[in-house]
């Protein structure tokens, strides 16, 4: 969403390179935990 936003605007390489390291950090921390849940309630 943030980068789409930004994008649109035309300051995609500004605000894209800050906001994607982030987003990154967040996707691999939050999905975890999210697959341990996942794993967990199929079985």
């Amino acid at each position: 969403m943030q980068i789409e936003v930004i994008r649109v605007k035309g300051h995609w390489i500004a605000g894209g390179n800050v906001a994607f390291p982030f987003l990154m950090a967040l996707l691999l921390w939050y999905m975890p935990k999210r697959a341990k849940e996942f794993t967990g309630s199929c079985k």
